[in-house]
């Protein structure tokens, strides 16, 4: 309690905390190789990973082991926590049902090691990831926050600045998404932290030169990434030292023992090379690049770490640029604190342009500048002013938006495999103008909203413990990937089901938590008829923003909704539901589905109110099917979508192991409707598209519905071709013949016919003759589906 000198400071504290809670998450190869390392000394009493191995890339092999392959540190504090999470008596249901001590190693189809997701990993492992995540990354995060509040105090007296810049810090640097994964930043940077604390004021005693030099030297037990901010802040402290020098000095070898006897003990040398990454994953296109980085040779690539679209550090945090400012105005006042700052700047910014891929792997923003963050915000403080307040606001609030958008899936895209990449590529200037903030980020943003996975999988999913991707917590692993768009809260009669948007929805509960512990300064600015119009505001803007009145809900039976090349769609297990409510102006309807089944042809059952509608047949390559009019009752009405030949494990998340994932079809659409239109009924291919626009294939044979309230003459209207060579069509209207066309397969013909239809359902019946032709027997086409006439524009006037 002693570590707040007063309740603002725990208030700011307790912000930072909070939202850094709300949305942490996992993310793979990294935290699970740091957590292998803690779950094999705690249930195993071993360094190697052997167990574990699989659910890594981020693995090394040497003398017939796996080990991880970051540095042990962040994983050796977390072994406590771990043996008191393992220690803990829980019920059965929370064990791991996969590793529990056997030795797996999962190999491709070669017997190569092979890395997997660990989709279905048991409920003691998921709330390990949790707690672990929260000690090691969250707490120290927002500890940092107040460390940094105190140091800025020598450079800056206003508190205001203080902590509008501490809040810049948290919220809009590199420090914010690193708060939220299961890394050793934080806590390096809070080591750090606590070190320059203890020793930029001067006067120290030898016991705390000691201490302050073992915590500097200490921090590359838990990563590499610090090694750059050592070395000028050792130099900065040294001259501080006084008497205390010899001390510092003797802290220093002393905290590096660690990381010496850790690589000594497992590799037989003082440090880790990338020569012992397993080269069943990891493959280097040259040998040079075995010790991981490359001379510089092209004078562009810090111009591209610090300013380019792909992950440039002041283009993703251009709050950032007034730390230069500040720089160039502290040198003369601060001169050590000058050159100690420029120094890591430098530093960082040339050993890591020379790195094989300078923003390295898959996470989120130029990552190896994250412990620099703190520093920077010293001269950030020392520039600001109130002249200059509203443009370092525009820039803090883009930069705390770049970390929003952040907290989507992270992108992917820069080459096809991002583990073999040429030198050549790196060093050109080709790719790094690839924008992911607006062509992957804001997208998914826009979708979903900012991702808080512990909510999503909460709220979302019967209250399931997780903060993976919501796929992966589902055990799905094709992507990209949305949540769930609705909430189901009640049934209001008369009108319809009571949803929840999600998107955006986790800022409620986070902004109610902000309230509170912010409620006594609240109190102060806002008078009771105030408090009633915000209040009335924000009612108001959750109304609109996030309360909607559906007709129609996806509800059991459903896997993530996900995106492909065609749009989005849905995979059902055996069976899915869907709720339909009635208001009374849908008494009869059609239902109309565009689905393929995975792997294999399955029939379709289709149930209203558990009887039987009807059965389809759906095919591999995708099918259309439409219902007869349906009569639906009045209030909430019960579609079942159910597979008569059940459903099977997708191979791609088979070969990841164990999975209760289990796919029988694939819907791209469902619609219920008044008929008005002519309604697809069997056999009838999914909607495809070329330079003309839509069209669909039919085989020999397909059917149409027309529903008519009375008995008149009409005209069928339709635009056709058929498929590789010349072909009869042959059309009835309710077993009538009322036309034939030709086609020689070279082009389109517009056709009319004119026909009566009776009261109620018609059925239109298209004929080919001679049959249908498989793409894949008469040309270089993989197509297996049977083709004979393509269809536009059906229309029945």
């Amino acid at each position: 309690m002693y570590f707040f000198r007063d309740s603002n400071e725990l208030r700011i504290f307790l912000s930072a905390f909070v939202i850094y809670l709300f949305f942490i998450h996992w993310t793979g190869w990294n935290e699970n190789s740091r957590l292998d390392l803690s779950r094999s000394i705690v249930e195993e009493g071993r360094l190697h990973i052997d167990t574990y191995a699989s659910n890594t890339g981020d693995r090394a092999y040497y003398n017939g082991h796996y080990y991880s392959d970051k540095p042990p540190g962040l994983s050796i504090v977390s072994t406590p926590a771990y043996l008191i999470l393992d220690s803990i008596p829980r019920p059965k249901n929370y064990e791991d049902e996969g590793n529990s001590g056997e030795i797996i190693l999962l190999k491709d189809e070669t017997g190569s090691p092979t890395v997997t997701s660990d989709i279905e990993p048991g409920k003691k492992t998921r709330l390990s990831t949790i707690i672990l995540t929260i000690l090691a990354s969250s707490l120290p995060a927002a500890s940092n926050v107040i460390l940094l509040f105190r140091i800025l105090g020598k450079f800056v007296q206003n508190e205001r600045i203080r902590s509008l810049v501490v809040l810049t810090y948290g919220l809009g640097t590199l420090a914010f998404p690193y708060a939220l994964m299961f890394l050793p930043y934080s806590i390096g940077i809070f080591i750090t932290l606590l070190a320059f604390s203890m020793g930029w004021k001067g006067d120290v005693s030898p016991v705390k030169g000691c201490i302050i030099g073992l915590l500097l030297s200490v921090t590359l037990s838990f990563d590499y990434i610090f090694f750059p901010i050592i070395i000028p802040s050792t130099i900065y402290l040294f001259s501080r030292m006084g008497k205390a020098k010899k001390c510092y000095i003797l802290g220093l070898i002393t905290g590096l023992l660690p990381i010496i006897a850790y690589n000594y003990l497992i590799f037989g040398q003082l440090t880790f090379f990338y020569k012992h990454m397993d080269s069943d994953v990891w493959v280097w296109d040259n040998p040079a690049l075995e010790e991981g980085a490359l001379p510089v040779t092209n004078l562009w690539i810090p111009i591209q770490v610090l300013f380019y679209p792909y992950r440039g550090l002041f283009f993703y945090y251009p709050v950032l640029l007034f730390s230069v400012v500040g720089l160039a105005r502290m040198r003369k006042r601060f001169r050590g604190e000058f050159h100690m700052i420029t120094s890591m700047f430098l530093l960082i910014l040339g050993v890591y342009s020379t790195m094989l891929y300078t923003w390295h792997g898959h996470m989120f923003g130029p990552r190896y500048f994250t412990p620099l963050m703190p520093f920077l915000m010293i001269p950030t403080a020392y520039a600001l002013s109130e002249k200059n307040k509203r443009i370092f606001l525009l820039l803090m609030f883009t930069s705390i938006s770049v970390n929003i958008l952040g907290l989507q899936n992270f992108e992917n895209i820069i080459t096809d495999d991002f583990r073999q990449v040429s030198a050549e590529h790196v060093y050109s200037l080709k790719g790094f103008t690839y924008n992911p903030l607006f062509d992957h980020y804001l997208p998914l943003t826009a979708d979903n909203g900012p991702r808080s996975r512990l909510f999503e999988n909460i709220i979302e999913y019967g209250g399931q413990f997780d903060i993976r991707d919501i796929p992966y917590s589902k055990g799905v692993l094709s992507s990209p990937y949305l949540r769930r768009e609705y909430i189901p809260v009640a049934t209001i009669p008369g009108m319809g089901f009571f949803v929840l948007r999600v998107e955006f929805l986790c800022l409620i509960p986070l902004t109610v938590i902000l309230a509170l512990i912010w409620r006594k300064e609240l109190s102060r600015h806002l008078t009771r008829d105030k408090s009633l119009i915000v209040l009335a505001v924000v009612t108001l803007v959750f109304l609109l923003a996030f309360v909607r009145v559906k007709d129609s809900l996806f509800t059991n039976g459903w896997y993530p909704k996900e995106g492909g090349e065609n749009g989005f769609f849905r995979f059902t297990g055996e069976e899915a539901e869907v709720l339909v409510y009635n208001t009374g102006g849908m008494n009869r309807i059609n239902i109309m589905l565009q689905a393929w089944s995975p792997q294999k042809g399955r029939d379709l059952e289709i149930l209203l109110n558990n009887e039987l509608l009807g059965t389809y047949n759906i095919l591999p390559q995708g099918s259309t099917v439409g219902t007869t009019l349906i009569k639906l009752k009045p209030g909430t009405n019960k579609f079942t979508l159910r597979s008569t030949s059940g459903c099977d494990n997708p191979p791609e998340v088979m070969a990841n192991g164990k999975t209760m994932i289990c796919y029988s079809f694939g819907f791209s659409n469902i619609s219920f409707k008044r008929q008005d239109n002519p309604l697809f009924r069997e056999n009838w291919y999914m909607e495809e598209e070329d330079e003309h626009g839509t069209f669909k294939f039919m085989s020999q044979n397909a059917t149409l519905n027309m529903r008519s309230t009375a008995g008149e003459a009409v005209e069928l209207a339709f635009t056709s071709f058929s498929f590789h060579k010349k072909r009869e069509l042959h059309v009835y209207v309710n077993g009538e013949d009322i036309g034939t066309i030709e086609n020689d397969g070279g082009g389109y013909s517009m056709n009319r016919f004119k026909a009566h239809l009776t009261e109620g359902d018609n059925e239109i019946l298209f004929h080919s003759v001679p049959g249908c032709d498989i793409p894949s027997e008469v040309g270089e086409w993989d197509d297996t589906r049977c083709l004979s006439f393509g269809f536009r524009d059906i229309k029945i006037e």
